[in-house]
């Protein structure tokens, strides 16, 4: 797949991005050649690892005013101006990232955060105050209810009530319990 056509990303006669009709933070934050070089790490077979790529995309990103938030198994979290970025560590991360922003309107009413843009490589969401594990303990009746109600209609992994799961459940600028790792839900 080549850069041109990663999802939302285009570009004019001089390859430069085109100006979107909406904002795009991805388009603010980053060139043609950053993505392409952002692109050429996640998917590289050059690292033993995604927590080399990982490395390498801190090194590259936090100059940029990028702070790390944390990594999972393909995708990696920063903030920066309020909103969380996840980067694609493999193609699974890009499934993630896409199934995050086509699911996002559907899921919003059982209390998914929001994702506001992707292309595949790098998604933007909202930035959420990610729960402490106590927190966690203490809502787990809150979250099976959500759940549940939202097993009626969709499959979904990562959102269980088990301890491992905490950090996938936080509260908004609203104070509302959401869930923000969504990419595996069908």
């Amino acid at each position: 797949m080549e850069l041109q056509r990663l999802r939302g990303i285009s570009f004019d006669g001089n390859d430069e991005i085109k100006k979107p009709k909406y904002r795009s933070r991805i388009k603010e934050n980053f060139t043609k050649e950053e993505l392409q070089e952002l692109y050429d790490i996640c998917l590289s077979q050059k690292f033993a690892d995604g927590n080399d790529k990982v490395d390498l995309l801190h090194y590259l990103l936090t100059p940029k005013g990028f702070q790390e938030l944390g990594a999972g198994t393909n995708r990696y979290a920063m903030m920066k101006d309020n909103y969380v970025f996840k980067f694609s560590l493999d193609h699974y991360g890009f499934d993630d990232n896409n199934t995050e922003f086509d699911m996002a309107p559907k899921l919003l009413k059982y209390g998914a955060s929001k994702t506001y843009e992707t292309n595949g490589l790098i998604a933007v969401a909202e930035c959420v105050n990610v729960l402490s594990l106590n927190q966690f303990r203490e809502n787990k009746d809150q979250i099976r209810g959500i759940l549940s109600w939202m097993a009626e209609d969709y499959l979904f992994a990562d959102l269980g009530t088990i301890d491992k799961n905490f950090r996938n459940w936080g509260y908004n600028d609203n104070g509302e319990l959401v869930f923000l790792d969504y990419g595996l839900t069908k």
